[in-house]
């Protein structure tokens, strides 16, 4: 049956008239929290930068030096200067090389291992 505008009379009632409103909330639902998330996100980034520019880190230079200092020059000997006196001290002894002790170092992290006996062992592990 069709009502005086052309249109079938059960248009627009029904489960589909229905899930458009609540369809409609929904949509409207989960575009303000993602908002209200990006604006706590926002806030808290911009509670955190401080009033400090950032200074951009230079991307030229001598490697090993800091921008913005000019190094010192290194002293040379000269040949005037008197050589230096030798100490008393011994001479530091090296350290042994890993590979001279086969024996393997004892972790400090974790203990022994213990022998506990099994279950069913008729000796108790002895």
């Amino acid at each position: 049956m069709t009502e005086a505008g052309g249109r079938p009379a059960d248009e627009g009632e029904g489960d589909a008239a229905r899930a458009r409103p609540r369809r409609l909330a929904l949509v409207l639902a989960i575009v303000a929290a993602v908002l209200v998330i990006a604006g706590v996100v926002t806030a808290i980034t911009v509670s955190q930068g401080g009033d400090e520019p950032v200074t951009p880190v230079p991307t030229t230079g001598e490697p090993g030096t800091t921008p913005g200092i000019t190094p010192t020059p290194t002293r040379k000997p000269t040949p005037t200067s008197p050589d230096p006196t030798p100490t008393d001290e011994p001479a530091p002894t090296p350290a042994p090389s890993p590979s001279a002790d086969p024996t393997p170092a004892p972790s400090l992290s974790a203990p022994p291992a213990q022998d506990v006996p099994y279950p069913t062992d008729p000796n108790d592990g002895k």
